[in-house]
């Protein structure tokens, strides 16, 4: 370990690259023009639920995330929630405390502030716990969707948005791809 090798009168820098592109300066929020295009649908939820009031005070579960970090909570919330209420806390923050399941199609998600893996999601049955739509209507669905997004411009200037679209079986050309 590099921290072994290290003298009393060796100082140690680290330095890291995250955070050094530019900041966005436009957001494009995919659930809600989900729901503007039919696709994706919202339950009527109670006064005193907790992602309503997260949603409503506009804190997001990224923020959420960095006040446990900053709090030094971080380790306690990781070891004292088990996955599975891991789970349901997941379901209680927006936006996915909101959905209507047995209604919606489509729903953007990214895993945690930390994941690659983001993006529009289908809500497959047989793939998602409370799957509406069939194999029958799956690739119908995901063409429309591609159309969509090419169409898609910034309000303020007209021009697209979206550079490029593909079905991720395109982007992975991989022999040991399966459609999952």
């Amino acid at each position: 370990m590099l921290l072994n090798k290290l003298e009393k009168k060796d100082t140690l820098f680290v330095l890291s690259d995250h955070g050094a592109n530019a900041t966005p300066t436009k957001k494009f929020y995919f659930n809600k023009w989900l729901k503007e295009k039919g696709l994706l649908k919202l339950e009527n939820k109670r006064f005193f639920d907790f992602g309503y009031w997260m949603a409503k005070l506009h804190i997001s579960k990224s923020s959420l995330e960095r006040v446990i970090h900053k709090l030094g909570l971080l380790s306690f919330v990781a070891k004292t929630i088990s996955n599975q209420n891991k789970a349901k806390i997941e379901n209680m923050l927006p936006p996915f405390s909101f959905i209507d399941w047995n209604q919606t199609k489509m729903y953007y998600t990214k895993t945690n502030a930390h994941s690659p893996y983001e993006g529009i999601q289908i809500n497959l049955k047989g793939k998602k716990p409370k799957g509406i739509v069939s194999k029958e209507e799956y690739g119908k669905l995901r063409k429309r969707m591609i159309e969509e997004l090419r169409k898609l411009k910034d309000p303020k200037t007209n021009k697209t948005t979206v550079e490029w679209v593909c079905k991720r079986e395109e982007k992975y050309k991989q022999r040991s791809y399966k459609r999952s």
